[in-house]
């Protein structure tokens, strides 16, 4: 759940970050391969999440889910993601972002397209000499700025923190990462431009690299949600099905369709 976050447009929900969570680490030569930590050549990635129902004490998939939309990831032959589209539950093409890359590898800009040919927004990345993102800056389709990112890191290169600013230069939202040994993210937290607590968010993950169980909190810092879940994986280790529990309760089931090179 990535490690490349989806920024061509706002978090829709704060569930789980399904494949493309943000990546806190800046090691040389890693694709999204690496950094989704897939194992294989994978060449495509369907994934649909549906409502998970009880029936006689046994859980099953129900409908789809109308809080998050059926995506497709397309990786090239060198592991990085080329396209990410995301559709209606009636099947249709609601979304789609377009991922350029530069001369060096590193992801350049997003496009990203409403119904697949009306061109939204544009998010166009900045590096520095050490090939870190430092900003990232999204325009709508007239070209008008619509909000900046920046990048911060350690001496280790491990990105800890992130700020978003509006269009006129105000600060909007900033976050900060905490990271364990792996590099993997295990604490964020959000605040308002005055530095007053938005969310904080806490996980745990399994021996594979996954997220198994997570914690959030709201505004007051009180626990609101505890998230778990199971996961069922291919011959390969990458994971095709997963159970995902709100407080005990099953929530919904996410079902994972990979094609490989």
């Amino acid at each position: 759940m990535f490690k490349i976050m989806d920024v061509t447009k706002p978090l829709k929900k704060v569930l789980i970050p399904l494949l493309l969570l943000i990546s806190c680490t800046n090691k040389e030569h890693q694709n999204d391969w690496d950094r989704n930590k897939l194992k294989g050549q994978v060449k495509s990635i369907k994934e649909r999440i549906y409502n998970a129902v009880v029936k006689s004490k046994i859980i099953e998939k129900g409908a789809k889910s109308k809080l998050f939309f059926p995506r497709t990831y397309e990786f090239n032959k060198r592991g990085y993601i080329d396209s990410i589209m995301e559709y209606d539950n009636d099947g249709s093409l609601y979304w789609k972002s377009i991922y350029k890359l530069n001369d060096k590898g590193l992801l350049s800009s997003i496009s990203s397209y409403r119904k697949g040919n009306k061109l939204k927004v544009k998010s166009i990345f900045e590096y520095n000499d050490a090939e870190q993102q430092t900003e990232l800056i999204r325009y709508r389709a007239d070209g008008s700025l619509t909000n900046r990112i920046s990048f911060i890191y350690d001496e280790l290169g491990n990105l800890i923190e992130q700020a978003s600013y509006n269009a006129d230069g105000t600060l909007n939202l900033r976050w900060c990462h905490k990271l364990d040994s792996l590099g993997n993210v295990i604490e964020t937290i959000w605040y308002h431009a005055n530095d007053i607590l938005f969310r904080r968010w806490v996980c745990e993950y399994d021996k594979h690299g996954n997220i198994q169980k997570e914690f959030k909190y709201n505004e007051q810092d009180s626990l609101c949600h505890i998230h778990t879940h199971e996961y069922k994986r291919d011959s390969l280790g990458n994971w095709v099905w997963r159970l995902s529990y709100r407080n005990g309760e099953p929530l919904m089931i996410t079902e994972r369709e990979i094609e490989y090179y």
